[in-house]
Parts: C-alpha cells; structure tokens; sequence
C-alpha cells in the first residue's frame, strides 16, 4: 500500500513541474525588439495579418501594404497602420474582424517605425 502511495506521489509531483513553453514558465512573454527587421520580422507579421485585405490585388480601402514601398508610405508621420494595429482613438482597428495583434508583434513594428523604417 505504502508503495502505491509513493508511486503516485512521485508521478504527480512529475506533472506539476511541466511547462509547455517559457510564457508559462515565466508567466510573460518575452518579446525581443533589439534587432528589428523589416525582412525577417516587419514583412511576416504584415503578411500573416494584414495582407489577407491589403495586398496589391485585394487593397481594402485603397490600402496596400504588400512591399517595403507601399508599407513604408502607410507608417510615415501620417501614416495609418501603427494608430490601426495600436486600435487607437480615431483609426479603424485592425485587423478588421480579427484580434488585436499580439503586443510582441505591435511592439516589433513599432521599434521598425522608430527605428527609422528602413528596408533591412
């Protein structure tokens, strides 16, 4: 009986200490904007999210993002996307219908824009 007692002890204990991935882990998430690159970083997140509505051959409201050009012209001074994927007071949020992008991926294309926007 002592030995089932043990068994199951051991094997629940086991079980307790398994962590799927580092955000559960740690409990945040952690996000490393240091290094931000249009091409490895800006244009996957622009594609996975925005492209589906915004590509040269769908332009959603006049809206292309496809290409460093036409995402570039989009996150100038005036430009649209940060207030958009931020949902901030006066731009529609974006991605329409969809969640808001994660605050990993809004901060990456904030830092790109800060950063100067540049086609690296």
């Amino acid at each position: 009986m002592l030995r089932w007692v043990l068994i199951i002890a051991v094997l629940m204990s086991l079980s307790g200490c398994y962590y799927n991935n580092e955000e559960e882990l740690l409990g945040t998430v952690v996000c490393d904007t240091s290094a931000v690159k249009y091409s490895t970083d800006v244009s996957a997140i622009i594609s996975a999210n925005c492209l589906p509505c915004h590509s040269t051959t769908t332009k959603e409201f006049g809206i292309t993002l496809e290409g460093y050009s036409n995402l570039k012209a989009n996150v100038g001074p005036m430009g649209r996307v940060l207030g958009a994927i931020k949902h901030s007071s006066g731009y529609f949020p974006m991605p329409k219908d969809a969640a808001q992008l994660s605050s990993c991926d809004i901060n990456k294309i904030d830092k790109w824009v800060s950063d100067g926007a540049l086609n690296n």
